[in-house]
């Protein structure tokens, strides 16, 4: 069966994560994997019955993501948006153009850090290039937004980035019970840090943990 086949690739990643970067790992492992042919992106988090899930569709993601190091890459890069918070941070902005410009500047802060390659993972520079404009590296996701704004209309027109299931759609749900989502994402990163830390193996390397860490200390603003 292709869930079989799937279930097998997410946790050679997981082992992957767990070695390179247990921080990561930890993360995806406690996150609830639920197949649905109906989702509307190959792969996406979301908040549901009281735990946060790892959403997939399995033929798109097979059809997405056919390597090992594709999986590897998205799967990290699903896990830095829960890191960052993101289904938090902007789940209430409506699905409409700006949902547009928050998935690219999401996008543009978490992609930095993963390694991996993997279908539609858009960096500042190459973006930069397209559409003529100065774009810092490293910076939050905040940052990328206030400078994408005055480019709706350019990216409403062009998509912005190569991948439209880049959209997020289970972000939203994180809004329905917004407190307990939160705090439940707390709980899980906060887990994660300590088995990370117990291990005592997969720290990022230099400016990734500075990062990460200051990332975490400024998680509400």
């Amino acid at each position: 069966m292709l869930t079989n086949e799937i279930e097998r690739q997410i946790q050679q990643a997981a082992r992957q994560l767990l070695d390179d970067s247990r921080f990561y790992g930890e993360i995806l492992l406690r996150l609830t994997r639920v197949y649905d042919d109906q989702a509307e992106n190959a792969v996406d988090v979301r908040y549901a019955t009281h735990q946060w899930q790892l959403v997939i569709n399995p033929a798109l993601f097979i059809a997405t993501y056919p390597t090992a190091e594709n999986i590897l890459g998205i799967l990290t890069h699903q896990v830095l948006h829960l890191v960052w918070q993101h289904p938090i941070r902007y789940g209430h902005i409506p699905t409409d153009n700006l949902r547009r410009v928050v998935n690219l500047a999401t996008d543009l802060a978490v992609n930095q850090y993963v390694k991996a390659d993997f279908a539609g993972k858009v960096l500042p520079a190459k973006f930069a290039q397209r559409f003529h404009i100065q774009l810092p590296t490293f910076a939050d996701s905040q940052q990328y937004y206030e400078l994408l704004l005055p480019f709706l209309d350019d990216l409403q027109t062009s998509g912005g980035t190569t991948n439209d299931q880049a959209m997020h759609a289970g972000w939203a749900t994180s809004q329905q019970s917004a407190t307990e989502a939160g705090a439940a994402l707390e709980n899980l990163i906060n887990q994660a840090q300590t088995d990370a830390h117990i291990a005592g193996r997969g720290r990022l390397p230099g400016s990734g943990t500075q990062a990460i860490e200051a990332h975490l200390s400024l998680i509400h603003i």
